[in-house]
């Protein structure tokens, strides 16, 4: 799976949820942006490879941003919980959920800026 960074995260983000608006806008499509807090640029490599093909990260200074593309909140909490395991780190669960959390990118960033602000003391984007 290849990373993107930080600059393309706002172009991609738009650009899945159009077209899930425009194609899968009565299917209840789901999707969650994740994040782990990580700097180790061989752990972001391995999380990248425990992914799906439909999936994709985004690498930014402070950790990755997960785009785990028809998974619920289920799912997605027990990917990070395994993902903190091989980590050795906190279980923290910094999720922001299409469409529950937001139906755009601004709200989908707010959330995950809020949920990192309480968690790790900075905003993530």
């Amino acid at each position: 799976m290849k990373a993107f960074n930080k600059e393309h995260f706002q172009v991609a983000m738009n650009f899945f949820i159009a077209n899930i608006k425009r194609h899968l806008q009565n299917d209840n499509f789901e999707f969650c942006l994740a994040y782990v807090n990580t700097h180790n640029i061989e752990h972001q490599k391995t999380i990248g490879e425990m992914l799906r093909n439909t999936d994709c990260y985004f690498t930014f200074e402070r950790g990755v941003i997960l785009l785990l593309s028809g998974t619920d909140s289920s799912n997605t909490e027990t990917l990070l919980n395994e993902i903190n395991d091989f980590l050795n780190e906190k279980k923290t669960q910094i999720i922001a959920y299409y469409p529950y959390d937001g139906r755009s990118y601004e709200e989908l960033r707010d959330r995950l800026n809020e949920l990192t602000l309480k968690n790790y003391n900075f905003k993530i984007l």
